[in-house]
């Protein structure tokens, strides 16, 4: 039987005790690692406290604040900053009541010491802000390292790049990008992800190679972007992760780009034409086999929730269905599996709420796998307490599908 650390049981008794006010005379900082402790159990932010907390990331959406909520931040050291613009933020918008006033949702959030040190700052939904937003909230936070949000026009990419130089890892979503003048500026810049990019010339791509750090270049759904970094002279010698989820790469382009770019270690072509193609020879994430499909799901599970990891989960699993059912079972491990399964589990229970493909996955399992493996009496106590949990699983979902067993 698992027992909670006396620890664990007081950080949880702390955080408890400051959602009702029990410190309110109180003027004490938490330290780590117990700070850490008590605000991974806080389910909302106190109204009135004596504690001051420091967050290390702090979500608007998990603690959902409204604007009359956003003042109690001002109390606590934020370090890491995710803004919801789809929440209800009525009362702050902009005096034309066409667009939200950012700078003052930031202003309500961060005291002056988190605005000195804030690092990561990420803006979820499609919100339209005012013309100059960009510049106020770089002067707002002059060490802002990692920048993620929509952008409506090209001016505003060429805005971020100017105001924020010091970016380590810039996210760009929305699908009206179709140049990215500027970001030769951002010389610290080690990772750049964007979505929908549609660039025509090679001459566009000239600000790229004026990084001398990309490390990373997720374009997911970009068109004609890998056929013109191909074009150019110039290239990324530090290039190491190369994403090209649902975009026009061809089997070709693929070959071509693993020639040119030796210091990749890593390429994503799932969603593309060339998903299936077996590049056993390759690190490349696909869907060619059993075992390139589990090196996919290793690395989806051990990521952070975004709607792109959401549709590689999901198309992943739809292969493992498939292969189960119908493909070969070549490279299948039954530990590596069930443990990246649990894995999965907490992920779409999680953020998905729907674990239906899951149990049709498990089922399929049960079907083809305990027969051909070794008898109950020779198996480890861990694969056994795995079996178990995958038994559990099917019963607790869906009881009628584990008739097989």
């Amino acid at each position: 039987m698992f027992v909670e650390s006396l620890v664990s049981l007081s950080a949880k008794k702390v955080a408890e005790s400051s959602e009702i006010g029990c410190y309110e005379n109180f003027n004490w900082t938490l330290e780590e690692p117990f700070n850490s402790q008590v605000v991974a159990h806080l389910t909302r932010i106190p109204e009135q406290t004596g504690l001051k907390f420091n967050f290390d990331k702090l979500d608007t959406q998990k603690y959902k604040l409204s604007p009359e909520d956003l003042s109690t931040l001002h109390n606590h050291n934020i370090r890491s900053l995710v803004i919801d613009t789809f929440q209800s933020w009525k009362l702050l918008e902009s005096e034309d009541k066409k667009s939200l006033d950012i700078v003052s949702i930031l202003t309500a959030c961060l005291n002056p010491s988190s605005r000195q040190n804030l690092k990561n700052l990420r803006i979820i939904g499609s919100a339209v802000f005012p013309d100059d937003w960009v510049e106020k909230v770089a002067e707002m936070l002059p060490n802002l390292q990692s920048f993620e949000c929509e952008i409506k026009t090209e001016k505003e990419f060429r805005s971020i790049c100017e105001f924020f130089p010091k970016l380590v890892h810039l996210k760009v979503l929305g699908d009206s990008l179709k140049t990215i003048c500027g970001i030769g500026r951002l010389k610290s810049l080690q990772v750049f992800d964007a979505s929908f990019l549609q660039l025509d010339s090679p001459e566009q791509l000239k600000e790229l190679f004026e990084i001398p750090n990309l490390r990373i270049l997720d374009i997911p759904f970009s068109q004609d972007v890998i056929r013109n970094i191909l074009l150019c002279d110039a290239t990324l010698p530090n290039l190491r992760y190369l994403e090209c989820y649902g975009s026009d790469i061809t089997e070709e382009q693929m070959r071509t780009v693993v020639e040119k770019y030796p210091s990749l270690q890593l390429i994503g072509i799932i969603g593309t034409s060339c998903e299936l193609i077996d590049f056993s020879n390759l690190n490349v994430l696909q869907l060619a086999t059993f075992k390139s499909t589990m090196n996919v799901l290793r690395q989806m599970s051990n990521r952070c929730d975004q709607k792109l990891d959401g549709r590689i989960l999901n198309e992943c699993m739809s292969r493992v269905e498939n292969l189960l059912e119908h493909g070969t079972m070549d490279g299948f491990e039954e530990e590596v599996f069930l443990d990246l399964m649990m894995k999965v589990a907490l992920k779409l229970e999680f953020y998905y709420k729907d674990t239906r493909l899951l149990v049709k996955i498990l089922t399929l399992y049960f079907k083809r796998v305990p027969q051909h493996l070794d008898s109950i009496a020779g198996l480890r106590t861990q694969l056994l307490v795995k079996r178990q949990w995958a038994a559990e699983t099917v019963l607790r979902y869906s009881p009628g599908d584990l008739k097989i067993m």
